[in-house]
C-alpha cells in the first residue's frame, strides 16, 4: 500500500461466514469508488501480527486508512449501511481538507500582506497555543 489515497482493509478469515456475506457488497463498493478508494483484504490467521497491531478482535473489521487509520467498521452490514458508513468517513476527510485549505489560504494572505511584521507572527502563534 502506498500512502496516497484512501484504502479500505478488510480483516477476515476463511471460516468467517459474515465475512463472506459482505464480500459482494465490497465488490460493488469497489466499482462505485473505483478511483477514490482501494480495497484490500487481510486474512487474520495468516497475518496474526498485523491483526494484533491494529487490535482486531472481531471479524469482519474494515479499517479505513489515509496515511493513518481514519475510521473503522465492524460486523456484517447490509450494502446501504456499509455505503453510508464509508460515505460518512469520506465526508469527515473532505471536511478536514476544506478547513485545512481555508487555514492555508488565510495564512498565505496574512503573511503576504504582513511579511515582516513580527507582531503578526506572534498573534498567529498565540491563537494556536
Amino acid at each position: 500500500m502506498n500512502n496516497k489515497g484512501i484504502k479500505v482493509v478488510k480483516f477476515t478469515a476463511d471460516w468467517c461466514y459474515p465475512c463472506k456475506v459482505i464480500e459482494p457488497h465490497l465488490v460493488k463498493l469497489e466499482k462505485i469508488y473505483n478511483r477514490e478508494i482501494d480495497f484490500y483484504e487481510v486474512d487474520v490467521e495468516e497475518n496474526s501480527e498485523l491483526a494484533s497491531k491494529y487490535d482486531i478482535v472481531n471479524i469482519p473489521t474494515l479499517l479505513v486508512f489515509k496515511m493513518t487509520i481514519i475510521g473503522s467498521i465492524v460486523g456484517a452490514l447490509n450494502f446501504d449501511s456499509l455505503k453510508k458508513e464509508i460515505d460518512e468517513i469520506l465526508g469527515k476527510i473532505k471536511g478536514c481538507l476544506n478547513k485545512l485549505t481555508t487555514l492555508i489560504n488565510f495564512l498565505w494572505n496574512f503573511f503576504s500582506y504582513y511579511p515582516y511584521n513580527y507582531i503578526s507572527w506572534l498573534w498567529i502563534f498565540t491563537i494556536w497555543s
